[in-house]
C-alpha cells in the first residue's frame, strides 16, 4: 500500500528527532540556530544572525545548561511545529516559541552550587529573553509577546509539571477541538526541554550524565543510584507529559513510545 505523502513526512520528521547534538563549537551553534529559524519563520536574516550570535555569547560553559542544550530545545520544538502544521501558527507566534526553545536558559549559572526549588533562574532567563528582543527585534515587544514568553519560559521548570499536566487534562477532558494556544505551546515546550527521554537511550543518557556532571561536580553517583535517577525521572517527568499530550494530538505517540523503550533498557541493567 502506497504511504501519503502527510506520513511519509512523518516518518521522516521522527527519524529526524532523533538527532541530539553534543560537543559542538559555537559556531556550529549559531549555524545550525539560524537555518532552523528560517525554515520555519519569515525574519530578516542578518538581524537574526545577530541576535543569535548574542544569545550564543550569553550562554555559559557549563555542562548542560549551555548553548548545545539551547540548540537540542530549539531543534526539537522546530521538528513538533512541522507535525502542527495545519493549525498555521503565525509567524510571530512561532518566532516566540523557537526564541523560547532556544534561550530557556540563557545566562543559567549552573546547578553545582544551586539548592533551592523556586522559579528565580527561570525569571532570570525571562529577563534576559525579553532585554535581548527588545534589543534586537523590538516589533517584538507587546504585552500579548511578553506574557508568552514569561508562560513558557517558566512552564519549563519541572515543579510546574504536575500543574500544566493537570490543566491540560482538565482542558481537554470533554474532547473540545483541538488547537494550538498558550497551553499547548507551554506543553510543547516542556516536552522539547526534556527531549533527549524521547530520544535513542544513548542520547538520553548522555543527556542525563552532562546533567549530574553539572549537579554533583566531581562527587559522580554510582551506578545503582545513577539508574535509580534515571528510571524515576523517566516515570515522574517524562512519561506522563507524553502520554497525557499525546492522548489529544496522537500523531506526538512516538515520543511516549520512545520513552517506554528507554525505561525498558534502564530495567534490563
Amino acid at each position: 500500500m502506497h504511504k501519503s505523502d502527510s506520513e511519509e513526512d512523518k516518518e521522516n520528521w521522527c527519524q529526524e528527532f532523533t538527532k541530539y547534538f553534543t560537543q559542538i563549537d559555537a559556531s556550529q551553534i549559531i549555524h545550525i540556530s539560524l537555518e532552523i529559524f528560517l525554515q520555519n519563520i519569515q525574519i530578516d536574516k542578518d538581524q537574526l544572525k545577530k541576535y543569535i550570535i548574542f544569545a550564543v555569547g550569553h550562554y555559559n560553559n557549563i555542562p548542560y545548561h549551555n548553548a548545545t542544550h539551547g540548540l537540542n530545545v530549539l531543534y526539537s520544538g522546530s521538528i513538533f511545529l512541522k507535525y502542527l502544521s495545519r493549525y498555521n501558527l503565525d509567524n510571530q507566534t512561532k518566532f516566540i516559541f523557537l526564541t523560547c526553545c532556544f534561550l530557556h536558559d540563557i545566562n543559567h549559572p549552573g546547578l553545582t552550587e544551586y539548592k533551592s526549588s523556586t522559579l528565580d533562574f527561570e525569571y532570570h532567563h525571562v529577563k534576559y529573553v525579553k532585554e535581548s528582543l527588545l534589543r534586537y527585534f523590538p516589533k517584538y515587544i507587546t504585552d500579548q509577546n511578553l506574557l508568552l514568553i514569561t508562560d513558557l519560559i517558566l512552564s519549563t521548570n519541572l515543579i510546574m509539571h504536575e500543574k500544566i499536566i493537570s490543566e491540560f487534562k482538565k482542558k481537554y477532558k470533554n474532547y473540545i477541538k483541538k488547537e494550538i494556544g498558550i497551553l499547548e505551546l507551554k506543553m510543547l515546550i516542556k516536552l522539547a526541554d526534556i527531549s533527549a527521554s524521547y530520544k535513542k537511550y544513548e542520547s538520553f543518557i548522555c543527556g542525563s550524565k552532562l546533567l549530574e556532571q553539572e549537579i554533583f561536580g566531581k562527587n559522580l553517583l554510582n551506578c545503582k543510584n545513577k539508574l535509580q535517577e534515571d528510571t524515576e525521572f523517566l516515570l515522574k517527568y517524562s512519561l506522563p507529559l507524553a502520554k497525557t499530550f499525546s492522548a489529544i494530538f496522537t500523531e506526538f505517540k512516538f515520543l511516549h513510545d520512545n520513552a517506554l523503550e528507554n525505561l525498558r533498557i534502564l530495567r534490563n541493567q
